[in-house]
Parts: C-alpha cells; sequence; structure tokens
C-alpha cells in the first residue's frame, strides 16, 4: 500500500526507481506476494547485494549484483549475475555478465549486456545462446510476451524505440521508452526519459495512454 502512494506521487525519475525497487524488494523478501497473495508477513532480511531483480511466473528469482564484470567502451557496466536457491537461502552464480535482465514464465533468463547484445540461457547447454537483434531493456509478461527497447544501453536519461518479439524476430511496437514492465496478460508499460509512465491502449488506434 505504501509503494503504491508514493508510486502514484512521484514526479521525478530517482522517485520512480526508488519506488521500483521496493516494489522488486517486496517481492523477493515476500514469496507470498510472489505468488500474487497479499498477505501480512514479516519481511526477511536476505544475504546478498543487488542492483536488479526479476522474477519469473514459475517463481525462479534472478539478480545483479553490484559486483561490476566488465565495462563497456561507453562507460555502461555488466554486473555477475545470480539466481536464488531457495534450499541454501542464498544465491547461486550463473557464468556471464549482464546489464539488463528478464526471466522468461517458464523460468528462462534473458539478459542484455552493456554492448547492446541479447543472450537467453539455453539449460541443455548451461550456456548462453545469443538471440536476434540488441538494445537497452527487456520485460516479460506473464503470458510470454517479451518487449525490449532498442539502441545499446547509455548512462544518463534516454529513450529508445520500443519492440516485440513474435518468437524469431523483433518487430516495432510504435512509441519510445527508457525502460519497460510488462503486465501479466502482455500489456506493456513504459516509462521515459521526462519520468512520465505510458500503458499500451489495447485499441491500437488510441495508442499509449
Amino acid at each position: 500500500r505504501a509503494w503504491r502512494k508514493h508510486a502514484c506521487t512521484a514526479t521525478s525519475y530517482a522517485r520512480l526507481k526508488a519506488a521500483g525497487c521496493l516494489a522488486a524488494a517486496a517481492v523477493l523478501l515476500n514469496p507470498a506476494w510472489a505468488q500474487g497473495v497479499l498477505a501480512n508477513q514479516t519481511m526477511t532480511q536476505v544475504t546478498g547485494s543487488i542492483r536488479e531483480i526479476t522474477v519469473s511466473k514459475n517463481g525462479t528469482v534472478y539478480a545483479l549484483s553490484t559486483t561490476v564484470n566488465n565495462t563497456a567502451a561507453s562507460g555502461v557496466k555488466n554486473y555477475t549475475i545470480h539466481r536464488w536457491n531457495e534450499s541454501r537461502r542464498d544465491w547461486d552464480n550463473i557464468p556471464g555478465q549482464a546489464h539488463k535482465i528478464a526471466a522468461a514464465p517458464d523460468g528462462t533468463l534473458w539478459i542484455v549486456t552493456a554492448q547492446g547484445a541479447f543472450w537467453r540461457w539455453n539449460s541443455a547447454r548451461s550456456s548462453f545462446e545469443q538471440m536476434p537483434g540488441g538494445g537497452s531493456d527487456i520485460a516479460f509478461g506473464a503470458d510470454g510476451s517479451l518487449y525490449a527497447t532498442g539502441g545499446a544501453p547509455a548512462n544518463g536519461y534516454y529513450n529508445n524505440p520500443i519492440y516485440k518479439w513474435n518468437g524469431s524476430s523483433w518487430e516495432a511496437a510504435t512509441g519510445d521508452s527508457m525502460l519497460l514492465a510488462v503486465e501479466p496478460l502482455g500489456t506493456p508499460w513504459a516509462l521515459v526519459s521526462t519520468g512520465l509512465m505510458y500503458r499500451k491502449h489495447a485499441d491500437s488506434r488510441v495508442g499509449w495512454a
């Protein structure tokens, strides 16, 4: 409740980003929320220091640590990747490095590197395989809808064109965004560099509201 109020009254990117971080932390620290159940439970601190987190529909939790693994020529950083191990109550390291992460409904991890490349985890090979295209941000809906912004990651506030994955390639979805999130049924939300948020309207003639 406190997070929703904060997000609705936020007027700057910094406050919006802080609100988003609080929401992500709530999902990680309160497993009941990850199941879509609001429960009055005391949050429990877990080990580790992270800068980004994503939770799949099946409950798999991935995070980027604050440890820099590599820096692109642009100055944008890659960080070490980790998956939460509930039995050990600790993080397992995943080989590789990323600047942004997103988890598919089945728990498959997609990453965006600081260089702007898209990679997907191949569980059969226990390694990442490069995917078509590239961009700066990526987000999944619980229905499998995958959206991304074009361009390579950069320092500062910026917008890039939005695209939707059709299963083999990227199609223009109209609009520009800095950060993306996708609702369970596939409706994307976009945060632009001015701090405003937009939601894609079901009617294509309306566009973004």
